[in-house]
């Protein structure tokens, strides 16, 4: 029996810095069809406004027109950074 059906990658965080554009292309020859693009932002230096996260977000969209362009699909998921959540809170308190 073959799958002939779609091929996900369910939480999928491009990295521009590294591998970049090259990981969706990797993915999709190794047969991958869709993918659900999952915020992940640079770390240094931390968004410290809702405009900078804003801002963030919106590069994170801008990504996904671009695999938009290489796949059959793409989910985007935007939210704060579990690890960027735990600096915030060291650097600036919980107040």
């Amino acid at each position: 029996m073959s799958w002939d059906g779609p091929v996900v990658d369910t939480h999928f965080h491009l990295d521009i810095i590294n591998r970049g554009y090259d990981a969706v292309r990797r993915f999709r020859e190794a047969g991958g069809t869709h993918l659900v693009l999952v915020h992940k932002p640079l770390f240094t230096p931390l968004p410290s406004s809702g405009e900078e996260f804003q801002r963030r977000f919106g590069e994170t969209l801008k990504m996904a027109q671009e695999v938009e362009r290489m796949l059959e699909g793409v989910w985007v998921v935007l939210g704060i950074h579990p690890v960027v959540a735990v600096k915030l809170r060291k650097e600036l308190g919980t107040e």
